[in-house]
């Protein structure tokens, strides 16, 4: 923010107008009107794909103009908004992109009396939902080993009008089968390959172009509006507790692992664990599953060796496609577990044969006594503990609140590391996103989701820092309400 925006958003005698650009599916512009809002309410969140609606009634300058554009809104147009901030005393002014939109379900209509346009909008994903998308006229299938970022591509080029993508390459492929039923739409096949990486998001941002990027933490970047700007925009402020939506311990079921071949022994030797398989092949084949049970822990850097085959290290992959040595004690005596064989002549530990994990919210890391405690009470070994000190949602303030999520997208977890990831973010979910407060304020333009501001809390008299949430930005009348959750330098992910 640089102080001409701060000058315009605090000007005693400011007006707004919006500009509209109408694009076609090539993200040029055909048209373009502008005029006075009388009412024009944007509401965005951080937390859903479909980002950004909004409703508008706009008296145009032009009407004959708005009368034409009305004419050529249609499926392969988007409307793209734009409000002008100007100073009347000095004609100091600026632009502020506000989105980009689909007009939804074909909703407007033009009053030439009254020369008022009125649009319902939809913000771009809507182009792959039912809002605004296409059906899939057959059954479709992303196999598993597909190219992420090439599966991620290909589907908005498919199923959508609007085909700009700025998405990263992923080291992994994808995990496994992704299915969309004939009649489904697009998003059916975007949203379950983005359920395999928990901590990315994906949206269309404001200049309409699809985008998958980390869902930011903001640990190190400072505050987007700090908190002598946000006390002089601040109306009114009211915290939210949603306990209803808290859980402090979140408990993950995945996939029962069928391995391709079972160790009918498994002796360790020094730093290898060797393995007997009774049947007979002549090579390793990549993807090829493994399951034993060994005798002892392992230990730092840990091989198998199967049959008379090269002994080779052991890996854990994470979902964002690092990997990283086995390290001491993450395979227990006596329990199966499941290895691949991969590329490069390592494996990677998939975990257990059924895969079960626990994340609970902690004050303070228990003791290894109380951790085996918890694991016997609790009927699973792979339990991570995630301290965060100023939690007001932990174990120790509100006692055990536990959530088993059923949705098939968590029984097609298949590593224990994923399942650590996904219960970590979904505990992140149900304990810091809850820790809210509402803020109405002056309109800030240049506030978006997911990024980081400041207050000074009336009770207690303290500064605070917030990550925008979701934000409702009234511009016909120049004020908006951020709802915030609370910053914690203390991320699970």
């Amino acid at each position: 923010m640089t102080d001409k925006d701060i000058r315009l958003i605090f000007a005693r005698n400011k007006q707004i107008t919006i500009r509209l650009e109408l694009l076609n599916d090539h993200y040029q512009v055909v048209e373009e009107m502008q005029g006075k809002a009388v009412q024009f309410p944007v509401n965005i969140s951080g937390t859903s794909d479909i980002r950004a609606t909004a409703s508008l009634r706009l008296i145009v300058e032009d009407g004959e103009m708005a009368e034409g554009i009305s004419k050529k809104i249609w499926l392969d147009n988007m409307v793209r908004a734009w409000a002008m901030f100007k100073d009347m005393d000095t004609d100091e002014s600026e632009e502020y992109l506000i989105g980009s939109f689909l007009i939804t379900e074909n909703t407007y209509s033009y009053d030439a009396t009254t020369q008022e346009l009125s649009l319902s909008l939809v913000d771009m994903m809507a182009s792959s939902t039912s809002a605004r998308g296409s059906q899939i006229g057959y059954d479709t299938l992303v196999p598993a080993g597909s190219n992420m970022r090439n599966a991620l591509i290909a589907t908005v080029a498919e199923f959508s009008n609007f085909k700009r993508y700025d998405v990263p390459e992923f080291e992994d492929p994808v995990y496994y089968d992704v299915e969309a039923q004939r009649g489904s739409y697009g998003h059916t096949i975007l949203s379950g390959l983005m359920a395999m990486h928990p901590t990315y998001q994906m949206f269309y941002n404001k200049e309409g172009v699809f985008t998958v990027q980390p869902i930011p933490t903001k640990i190190e970047d400072p505050v987007e509006v700090d908190s002598d700007v946000m006390g002089m925009a601040l109306i009114a402020e009211k915290k939210n507790d949603s306990l209803s939506n808290v859980a402090n311990v979140i408990e993950i079921w995945g996939k029962e692992i069928e391995p391709d071949y079972v160790a009918t022994k498994c002796v360790t030797s020094e730093n290898v664990y060797q393995l007997t398989i009774d049947a007979e092949f002549e090579t390793l084949t990549v993807n090829t599953r493994y399951s034993f049970a060994p005798a002892t822990n392992n230990v730092d850097g840990q091989k198998i060796q199967i049959n008379n085959f090269e002994a080779m290290p052991v890996y854990i992959q994470s979902g964002d496609g690092t990997e990283r040595l086995i390290t001491g004690d993450e395979i227990k005596a006596d329990r199966y577990y499941v290895v691949e064989y991969a590329e490069k002549d390592k494996f990677y530990l998939m975990g257990e044969a059924t895969i079960h994990v626990i994340a609970k919210e902690v004050n303070k890391e228990p003791s290894e006594e109380e951790k085996e405690a918890q694991r016997k009470k609790d009927g699973c070994e792979d339990i991570v503990w995630v301290v965060n000190p100023d939690s007001r949602f932990a174990v120790e303030v509100i006692g055990e609140v536990r959530r088993v999520p059923t949705e098939p997208e968590y029984a097609d977890i298949y590593t224990t590391q994923l399942a650590f990831e996904r219960a970590k973010y979904d505990l992140w979910k149900k304990t810091r996103q809850q820790d809210t407060v509402t803020l109405q304020c002056l309109l800030i333009p240049t506030l978006d989701v997911n990024t980081k501001i400041a207050y000074t809390s009336s009770s207690p008299n303290e500064r605070t820092e917030c990550l925008v949430q979701s934000i409702s930005a009234d511009y016909a009348n120049g004020v908006m309400t951020v709802t915030g959750t609370r910053f914690y330098p203390y991320y699970p992910f």
